[in-house]
């Protein structure tokens, strides 16, 4: 009796965003095989077969090594290579089978259980019409429904869709319902969104007999398909894009990291730092870093005390004649290039320089390429091209002592018409801060720091810029200052 090998009806669903919006939707059913019992399903099923024509037909061939060898041991092969347990493990493909002895498909993905039944591994498996392959291996975490996974784009797909992108995988564990989502997005943002999905029924002659009749040529269908779509997106005029390398079948391993924060369009992805710098006298010098398409800081320098930063001392690293390029998909803060210090540093003796680096094609909307969060850092011969960002410093902060009510002008608003020379928002302050306002000719403001905390006794510096504007009748003689 089949247990564990199910059809799945439902849908596939393709929409383009840019240059132009473009979208289709086709009616399919796929197989969700278990390798164990593919023998028993071709002794089972009339219509179906195995490594034989048939009405329906599943060849080993169509996917793997695709030279007729052993699925499960090709999976297995790839399992070890990756220090991933190989024991007693299930292996189930989804995927399209042959009708009539023919069969494309576009993607197929192996899922891998451990003994326990835990989902511990995924590998996507990815065709083009040019009769190349690639697979993504992924590892996955014990204990997740929703599955999720992030990879740069490696492989030359659709003709019409650049190779400078990151796939966003989203898939549920086969249950009930199969729901596989790929989202497709380029530095600038979304370019197309991939879905399949599908309704499980029992694997039989009768149900296998009505899919077939549903969908009698769907796999001759689905290759008319793409290229009558992509006769329809030449029509629209977007630009052919030319395949530039072969692969015939090529296997990536995929960062196997859970931790997913600092995506770009509600996307997610792992967080990591390349390169942290610690102790005194460290020099990163003629490297070169291209790529990162992940969240997390290139380059950073750390201070040693972190209950109190900022009572470091200094550092003296040296950074320079460095190589920064292709920093692409991070939104909101998470994406500098070099990044010295942390917020609370912000009043560190660090004496480090950065000089001679070359920072180009950083093309996040994250502001900082280089992040300042220290000080007495020399920052000079640095040059930043074809990027969103810049050099950042330690935010200023102004006082508007003319605002009466309560906070009238909020604490830590960013104004965009105060900008220090490097373009970072200066922050407004209210007069009336912590119940502090005005009284006669004497204005009483508390000194904060950028994470608006009161200064201390650490802060060793402290610069006031008084500007005096306006012309009473009387003029203003003398200001004075004091500090309690």
């Amino acid at each position: 009796m089949i247990k564990n090998s199910y059809i799945y009806t439902g849908n596939v669903i393709h929409k383009r965003f840019k240059p132009k919006i473009h979208s289709f939707n086709y009616s399919v059913f796929s197989l969700l095989i278990d390798l164990s019992e593919i023998n028993l399903l071709h002794k089972t099923l009339k219509i179906f077969s195995y490594n034989k024509l048939n009405i329906i037909s599943f060849f080993d061939k169509d996917h793997g090594a695709r030279d007729g060898s052993s699925l499960k041991d090709w999976v297995l092969d790839n399992l070890k290579k990756n220090n991933i347990d190989t024991n007693d493990v299930k292996i189930k493909l989804l995927c399209y089978p042959r009708i009539f002895g023919y069969v494309f498909n576009p993607l197929s993905v192996f899922y891998v259980y451990d003994k326990n039944s835990d989902l511990i591994s995924i590998l996507y498996e990815v065709k083009n019409t040019f009769g190349e392959q690639h697979v993504y291996v992924f590892k996955t975490e014990k204990d997740q429904n929703l599955i999720q996974h992030v990879c740069k784009k490696k492989f030359h797909v659709s003709p019409f869709i650049e190779m400078n992108c990151i796939y966003f995988f989203r898939l549920l564990k086969p249950g009930n319902k199969i729901s596989v989502i790929i989202d497709l997005n380029d530095p600038v943002g979304k370019v197309l969104y991939a879905s399949q999905d599908g309704i499980k029924s029992e694997l039989n002659n009768r149900n296998l007999l009505k899919s077939y009749l549903k969908h009698p040529l769907m796999t001759f269908k689905i290759i008319i398909a793409i290229h009558y779509e992509a006769f329809k997106l030449w029509t629209k005029g977007i630009k052919f894009i030319k395949k530039k390398i072969k692969i015939k079948n090529n296997i990536t391993i995929e960062n196997y990291s859970s931790d997913t924060t600092g995506a770009a369009s509600g996307a997610t992805v792992s967080d990591n730092k390349w390169v942290s710098i610690y102790g005194i006298r460290n020099r990163v010098d003629h490297c070169t870093f291209i790529d990162k398409w992940n969240g997390g800081a290139t380059v950073v320098v750390w201070y040693d005390n972190s209950n109190y930063p900022q009572r470091s001392t200094p550092t003296y690293h040296l950074i320079d004649s460095n190589y920064f390029n292709k920093r692409s998909f991070i939104s909101g803060n998470g994406g500098e290039s070099i990044r010295v210090g942390v917020g609370l540093t912000s009043s560190t003796y660090a004496y480090n320089v950065i000089e001679y680096n070359l920072f180009e094609n950083l093309t996040q909307t994250e502001p900082e390429v280089i992040s300042n969060k220290s000080g007495f850092n020399t920052y000079r011969y640095n040059t930043i091209k074809n990027s969103s960002g810049g050099l950042t410093l330690t935010r200023a902060v102004l006082f508007d002592p003319s605002s009466l009510s309560s906070l009238s002008v909020a604490t830590n608003q960013a104004n965009d018409d105060f900008l220090n020379p490097f373009t970072t928002a200066i922050d407004i302050k209210g007069n009336n801060q912590g119940g502090s306002g005005l009284s006669g000719t004497t204005y009483t403001i508390p000194l904060t720091d950028t994470l608006n905390q009161i200064l201390s006794s650490t802060y060793k510096d402290l610069i006031i810029i008084i500007r005096y504007n306006g012309q009473p009748s009387t003029p203003v003689s003398t200001i004075t200052v004091s500090f309690s």
